[in-house]
């Protein structure tokens, strides 16, 4: 062999190696995204990262003619990402540190195409997205045809597909409960909790944190978490609520802790609200029955404008306290209590702790019967 064949052969060589090691090549956590992009003509795709206060670009992936892709992002720690092609066209997965997986994705529709292998963790959060699109597709096809009911005032179908839409909602609520305390610790069930109220489920946003704090103390999404379970830990049965101080009708300022060493049902109301209108006749009943054994009613409404509010205490007769910054939605109250709807009641012993909540018609003067007598 000459020289000159033997340097060829020894470049050809190093080619080759190198190609190899570009081929196997991972990132310095040891972690590996690779896959096949199906339909796909050029659009640019994004790995990024979803953080719990913003999403983070972290690479692009480059697709060659076959559609083929690998990706080795740095994965610092365990958190949620995203192949994304517009706002509205992603697929959700889970990377650890030192994770090897593959994705074969449709570009056309992201999220409802994309197959993973080698992620557990991901896969439980497929399987949540496609129950969610499942309830979705159904849900509204039971709306249309309520509608359609309603339109043709047939009020026995009309019942009958409110009792499928309620006993549907029940089903996959169950699903989603089970999904988060299969392993409350897990991504899935941190993504599966958000579909619940904290004020109605806070036990079970309680039993996540609990389970996320010991596994992952350190993570952003514990921390984000925890800071947003603070907000609604404050007003939990058993706790003791922030005061509130507003002007009354009068526009004095007037606060919760005046009324402390009574039992006091804080009442988040509005005179545009139907539902609250439609519960102050139990309200003002139970009030004449128990106000002079000590118990006492503040009125927090989230009316805008001063004469509607005014014209609804009037035409109910609701005789006790009232207070309201007018700022509808942006009440402080409402801001300090995590109220979302309304009607929404607090009910507080004489020591100012919550010892019910949301109680209705014949509930509320049950529950004042058992701390004040009958």
């Amino acid at each position: 062999m000459t020289r000159i064949h033997f340097f060829i052969l020894i470049s050809l060589m190093l080619l080759l190696a190198s190609c190899n090691n570009t081929t196997e090549q991972v990132s310095s956590t040891g972690n590996l995204i690779s896959g096949t992009i199906s339909n796909y003509n050029g659009q640019r795709l994004i790995l990024e990262r979803v953080n719990p206060d913003r999403i983070v670009p972290s690479d692009t992936l480059e697709v060659d003619e076959q559609g083929n892709y690998r990706l080795a992002p740095d994965v610092e720690f365990a958190a949620y990402y995203r192949i994304s092609e517009s706002p509205s066209n992603f697929c959700v997965f889970v990377l650890y540190p030192g994770d090897t997986i593959n994705i074969n994705v449709d570009v056309s529709g992201l999220e409802a195409s994309y197959d993973i292998q080698n992620s557990e963790e991901s896969n439980n959060i497929k399987n949540l997205n496609n129950l969610l699109a499942t309830y979705s597709r159904k849900n509204d096809s039971l709306g249309q045809m309520s509608q359609a009911a309603q339109r043709a005032m047939n009020f026995q179908l009309l019942d009958q597909l409110y009792q499928a839409q309620n006993q549907l909602s029940m089903n996959v609520g169950r699903q989603i409960q089970m999904m988060v305390m299969n392993d409350p610790s897990s991504f899935s069930a941190l993504s599966a909790v958000q579909n619940f109220d904290p004020n109605r489920d806070y036990q079970l946003y309680s039993q996540v944190e609990e389970a996320w704090k010991q596994t992952r103390p350190e993570s952003p999404y514990t921390k984000d978490l925890t800071q947003k379970l603070d907000k609604f830990r404050a007003v939990q049965i058993g706790s003791t609520p922030p005061d509130i101080t507003l002007p009354n009708p009068d526009g004095e300022m007037i606060s919760l802790s005046d009324l402390r060493g009574k039992v006091v049902l804080v009442d988040f109301w509005a005179s545009w609200c139907k539902p609250c209108r439609a519960e102050n006749p139990n309200v003002v009943k139970a009030y004449k029955k128990f106000k002079d054994k000590g118990f006492e009613i503040l009125g927090v409404s989230l009316d805008r404008e001063k004469g509607n509010w005014l014209s609804a205490i009037k035409n109910d007769g609701l005789d006790w306290f009232h207070m309201s910054d007018l700022k509808g939605w942006q009440s402080e109250g409402a801001a300090l209590y995590n109220v979302q709807s309304i009607p929404a009641a607090f009910l507080l012993d004489q020591e100012g702790k919550i010892i019910a909540r949301d109680l209705r018609g014949a509930a509320l003067e049950q529950k004042l019967e058992e701390v004040l007598g009958s």
